[in-house]
């Protein structure tokens, strides 16, 4: 299961610099780009619970669009959201 996990984030992570770079390069002002890191103390059921309401946030905007039904002036945009447990060397 590590493997499999490793291999995953090391795709995602790879996509996102890669993804980043080409941006910064066509875009140097980076219009529409947010990228932050943040840390919050949630109980296993407010994690999940967080986990449900971005997707249907993510929903509202995604429902019907493709890339032959979208409004003309959309812009394809990757979505990255990964929220994984902090273990600090204190414990928790």
């Amino acid at each position: 299961m590590r493997q499999v996990a490793n291999a995953v984030v090391s795709t995602f992570v790879a996509g996102l610099i890669k993804a980043v770079d080409a941006y910064l390069d066509k875009e140097p002002e980076a219009k529409g780009v947010e990228i932050s890191h943040g840390r919050l103390y949630l109980m296993d059921d407010e994690a999940a619970a967080l986990n449900r309401d971005l997707d249907r946030l993510v929903q509202r905007y995604a429902t019907g669009r493709t890339s032959r039904h979208k409004p003309a002036d959309a812009t394809p945009r990757d979505q990255y959201w990964l929220l994984l447990p902090h273990e600090s060397p204190r414990g928790r």
